[in-house]
């Protein structure tokens, strides 16, 4: 859901995501780079898909867990 126009400001777009690290990132990249975002036409399903996908599922699953994750790709 967007809080503006799509043309609007990006920096106030609302991210869902079941987890909230990924809400977390995502609303973090729209309020330092509104204007890429912009750019790039994101909705915020696209962003929080990327963000996922930059994090990795094993990650996402071990911090929702509670474990603790050295790192994008750590086992």
């Amino acid at each position: 859901m967007l809080t503006d126009a799509y043309e609007g400001n990006r920096a106030s777009m609302r991210i869902h995501s079941r987890s909230q690290l990924v809400a977390e990132v995502a609303g973090y990249a729209t309020r330092k780079a509104p204007d890429a975002i912009r750019h790039f036409k994101l909705q915020p399903d696209d962003l929080a898909e990327f963000v996922s996908g930059r994090v990795g599922p094993r990650t996402l699953q071990k911090i929702q867990q509670g474990e603790r994750a050295t790192g994008q790709g750590s086992a």
